[in-house]
């Protein structure tokens, strides 16, 4: 629930589920989830507040192109594959499957049992065909200029139905569903 405050054990966050739906009409190939502790910092250089990454999949080829030498990076680690997210697929990823690894990267800014609050969104996502969602906005690979992108007008390009694969929103008696 977006911004909702709830009381919990010092293991709730290994107990959070994340869900995804992909409202695209496209299938999704790597997906970058990001958790933001803003406990962690004060959000300015002196302080940064930690990120941690969930990543899934595999970058489609005409993603995986370096931005400063316009080069291909490294193949995905050995056995990795697309995603393969169908459009309206849910996805279900379970914190706990990367607690060990979330533990370890906060170990110096703070223990894991400390945390009360996390901030949860869509880093980067990357669709089979190559077309890119990150920051806000839908980007396709420049073909004249490897590593880079061309980005659609924000708020006025998706791909597919934006309403077609609304969840259905459960709400408290009395309460309205966010939109």
């Amino acid at each position: 629930m977006r911004g909702q405050s709830f009381i919990a054990g010092d293991d709730w966050l290994k107990n959070m589920n994340i869900y995804v739906i992909n409202r695209a009409e496209l299938p999704v190939a790597w997906l970058s989830i990001a958790l933001m502790f803003p406990q962690t910092g004060n959000g300015q250089q002196t302080r940064p507040v930690w990120v941690y990454h969930i990543q899934m999949g595999r970058m489609p080829d005409v993603d995986a192109v370096s931005g400063r030498t316009g080069k291909p990076f490294p193949p995905g680690p050995p056995g990795s594959k697309p995603l393969g997210l169908q459009p309206g697929g849910r996805l279900i990823i379970h914190v706990a499957d990367y607690m060990d690894k979330i533990e370890a990267y906060l170990k110096s800014a703070m223990p894991a049992s400390a945390v009360s609050q996390v901030n949860v969104w869509v880093d980067v996502c990357e669709f089979e065909n190559g077309l890119r969602f990150s920051g806000g906005a839908f980007s396709r690979p420049d073909p004249e200029h490897p590593g880079q992108w061309i980005y659609f007008p924000t708020r006025q390009f998706f791909p597919g139905n934006i309403h077609k694969y609304m969840p259905n929103v459960v709400t408290q008696p009395g309460e309205r569903p966010q939109q």
